[in-house]
């Protein structure tokens, strides 16, 4: 891996994160910090990924905790909720095919015919276990600067 995949990464996933913008009608405005939303979380997870090989979960944490920070930044800047960039950016990181696996491997333990696994059980499980510890770290990794920086006054 070079930079430039990294670099083609960041313009694929900023289309991702471009394209979920206007599906759900981002004002236009806010068009522009999206597209760097999603490029910034893919491509550093990828970045760190090649930096520090063997962790997903702990490098897609990290990559969120940046975007988290990012999209709060981004949230006071264009005065709108920072949740827009928040989400925007996190679709391009979601597990999609090991979610699909986890789902075959629920088919093949209720007996229907989807291929050759040698074990069902553990192809459902670890695929399953995955894809639930990288959402609950996108999850955890973009709310963490928000409770940095949503912090309230006490009412006196």
């Amino acid at each position: 891996m070079t930079i430039l995949d990294i670099l083609l990464d960041a313009a694929l996933s900023a289309m991702v994160a471009l394209g979920f913008g206007m599906l759900f009608n981002v004002p236009r405005r806010l068009l522009l910090p999206v597209l760097g939303a999603g490029a910034l979380g893919h491509s550093l997870r990828l970045a760190l990924l090649m930096l520090f090989p063997g962790s997903l979960s702990i490098n897609t944490f990290a990559a969120c905790v940046v975007l988290g920070f990012y999209s709060q930044i981004m949230a006071i800047r264009y005065r709108s909720p920072a949740m827009i960039f928040q989400v925007t950016g996190a679709v391009p990181m979601i597990p999609g095919a090991l979610a699909y696996e986890a789902v075959l491997g629920a088919l093949a333990l209720g007996g229907l015919p989807v291929g050759v696994m040698d074990d069902p059980l553990n192809h459902f499980a670890r695929n399953f276990f995955l894809t639930s510890v990288l959402l609950g770290a996108i999850s955890f990794g973009i709310i963490l600067p928000s409770l940095l920086f949503n912090r309230r006054k006490p009412v006196v």
